[in-house]
């Protein structure tokens, strides 16, 4: 028996001991580099104690082995040399079990340089996109015609003529179900529900970034070709995705079947929101205790508001992971929480996440409005959950439509309380006669958001509730470690997975996306037990936002630094909203009377020139003096034709009339 294959059998068994026994200590980092926390630094009287157990059940197995053969030396006409030998050659053998916990270090040392690899693959794609970030503004113009493929286009094979049969991703139909048609030089934008490509100025930026990022995506599987998918998604819902892949194509309508086929004609292309996959919710955030508010009053019923109010919780539910916990609170006249939770925040497993979805469902509109009770309740919960576990935020979403009918506003209880739990608040007004004054005041009042959702208007709320996302995403430019996701199985056919996933920040630590790079299981056999070396990394790593927003970004998702619905008293709002309209009616009442004389004016000059054009005809006709014409108020004496004069020659005295008073009037 060889030396290091007896290291590497016991190393094997050293870690399954560990895997089993106890809970591994945590993965840290240094110097941005993966220095895992492997079982060589746990005690080594640990380790040696593993041995001890280890090396009795070998000896006692080969104790058994050697008696039997020494039986059977002794049964036989074997030379005693042989049988010294025999003796020899076992003690040997026994002293290779004799091995330093140091020894175990191969499996642990390649294991870090594997997740070294994927994580600098993942920094290469974020700070690309953050230098295409900086660059843009100056570059916007050069970009009015950038190619980019949309991942769902019908004609995609006809625009990358590269797609081939690749064996190390998924499975589809064009491949004979052994592999997946992929393009290996470009990559594809896939676009969430109700994303319109090209649609603003954000996503154009983000579609802009193909080619920049494809140099990327290629120069990371150059230098590590066992790296699989490669994306960035961004905070409005489109994803880059590399290899390019033919999204239609991803259609499964047996779940148990991992082969891929196209959609259906008239079907839809299957859809896509990376900002609800595992990856992207482990690094967009830090792990959170929320408890979601849902006003379920009488006039909650109007208008689809509760449908509005489930949709937007379901939302937010839907965007947590594993390592957040929930509550919910529904309130009327009194506030209640859902039955299987009690009194307490659960974390978001599989399990939990269906009942929390099914208890929102069976939600029905009823009584009057209490504030007090539903925060009163919430901060309940808090205080309850002292004991358990940390996470980054502490954070309450209040869902309204009306105003308070019963009880009163508990401004005192929610700043007492925002001090000790250091509660980060968002208040949404549903419907579009919601009151508007009070969610936004409880707000303004306690260093949140506040945000107007109008009647049937469900289409997308994860963008309209972006502010939420935006605040609990904020880093202060600083580069957070890599984060790994727990495992969880792949849409698109490699099985089950663990991301490296790390959020790209523009320089006033606003979220631009987050890059990922996929690390299937089935990549990982050489190592012993890789699932529970990944769930230890994705479980110690947690990447909390800093303690204190700057009120600068608060302002800024608030609407304006300098004045917004929380900045602006709203009684100075009033007050110049009503001397503006105040100025521009004085405006226009003064242009009007200008117009009025200018116009007056110029229709009298238009009538005395025809009544001049009358007269003179009349005194050609008459044989009158034409010099008279000219001057109607001289008289007869000053060559001014008057009225008697007038009628001797026999000319109409409505006209004389006429023409008195229109040049009286000029």
């Amino acid at each position: 028996m060889k030396s290091n294959e007896s290291e590497s059998e016991l190393c094997v068994a050293y870690h399954h001991h560990n895997e089993i026994s106890h809970h591994p200590k945590p993965f840290t980092r240094t110097d941005n580099a993966m220095a895992i926390h492997s079982h060589q630094q746990q005690p080594q009287t640990h380790f040696h104690h593993f041995r001890k157990k280890y090396l009795l059940s070998t000896l006692t197995s080969s104790l058994k082995s050697m008696t039997s053969s020494l039986f059977i030396i002794n049964s036989t006409t074997i030379p005693p040399f042989l049988t010294t030998i025999l003796i020899v050659f076992l003690v040997i053998s026994f002293q290779s079990y004799f091995v330093h916990p140091a020894n175990c270090q191969y499996y642990n040392t390649s294991f870090a340089a594997l997740i070294e690899k994927k994580e600098k693959a993942v920094l290469e794609i974020c700070e690309k996109a953050k230098s295409f970030h900086i660059t843009w503004p100056t570059m916007r113009d050069q970009y009015s015609s950038c190619v980019f493929y949309d991942a769902c286009d019908a004609s995609l094979s006809q625009k990358i003529p590269n797609f081939d049969c690749n064996y190390n991703f998924g499975y589809d139909q064009e491949c004979g179900c052994s592999g997946e048609k992929l393009s290996l030089n470009d990559a594809v934008v896939k676009y969430a529900p109700d994303l319109i490509p090209g649609s603003n100025d954000l996503i154009r930026e983000f579609e802009c970034m193909s080619n920049s990022l494809r140099d990327v995506f290629r120069q990371n599987l150059f230098k590590d070709p066992t790296v699989k998918w490669q994306y960035l998604a961004s905070t409005a819902g489109a994803m880059q995705l590399f290899p390019g892949v033919q999204w239609r194509h991803q259609y499964q309508p047996d779940p148990s079947v991992s082969c891929r086929e196209e959609v259906p004609a008239g079907k839809p292309c299957p859809s896509f929101d990376p900002r609800i996959r595992p990856w992207y919710i482990t690094a967009a955030a830090g792990s959170k205790s929320i408890i979601i508010i849902l006003d379920v009053s009488s006039s909650m019923g109007s208008n689809s508001r509760i449908e509005i109010a489930i949709s937007a919780a379901l939302s937010v539910i839907d965007g947590l992971s594993r390592k957040d916990r929930l509550a919910l609170i529904f309130f009327s006249d009194n506030a209640f929480t859902c039955a299987f939770s009690g009194d307490q925040l659960l974390f978001v497993n599989n399990e939990n996440y269906e009942k929390f979805k099914k208890c929102i469902m069976n939600i029905t509109p009823f009584g009057q409005t209490n504030f007090e009770n539903a925060f009163n309740l919430a901060f309940k919960l808090f205080e309850n959950d002292q004991t358990q576990n940390k996470t980054c935020n502490n954070v309450i979403l209040f869902l309204t439509d009306g105003k308070i009918t019963s009880g009163i506003l508990p401004d005192s209880i929610i700043k007492e309380k925002n001090e000790k739990f250091g509660v980060k608040l968002f208040t949404f007004s549903l419907g579009n006669e919601a009151d508007e004054e009070t969610p936004r005041r409880i707000a303004c009042d306690n260093g949140g958001l506040w945000k107007k959702i109008a009647d049937g208007n469900i289409k997308d709320l994860r963008t309209q509730m972006s502010s939420y996302y935006d605040y609990l995403s904020y880093r202060d430019n600083k580069i957070d470690g890599v984060s790994w996701s727990e495992i969880y199985t792949d849409t698109t056919g490699l099985g089950d997975v663990s991301t490296a996933s790390l959020a790209c920040f523009a320089s006033n630590g606003r979220l631009l996306g987050v890059a990922g790079v996929d690390v299937p299981l089935s990549t990982l056999s050489e190592f012993p037990n890789p699932r529970a070396l990944l769930n230890e990394i994705a479980e110690k790593r947690d990447n909390c936002p800093p303690k204190i927003i700057p009120q600068e970004f608060i302002d800024e998702l608030r609407g304006g630094v300098s004045c917004n619905y929380c900045s602006c008293p709203r009684d100075v709002a009033i007050y110049v909203s009503v001397t503006v309209v105040v100025i521009v009616l004085c405006v226009g009442v003064i242009g009007v009377i200008i117009l009025s004389i200018i116009y007056s004016k110029f229709i009298k000059k238009k009538r005395w020139t025809r009544l001049q054009q009358a007269l003179a005809t009349s005194y050609q006709m008459n044989n009158i003096p034409l010099n008279s014409l000219n001057n109607p108020s001289g008289g007869s004496h000053s060559g001014f034709l008057d009225h008697h004069d007038a009628t001797n020659y026999g000319l109409s005295e409505r006209l004389l009339i006429d023409r008195d008073e229109v040049y009286t009037s000029l």
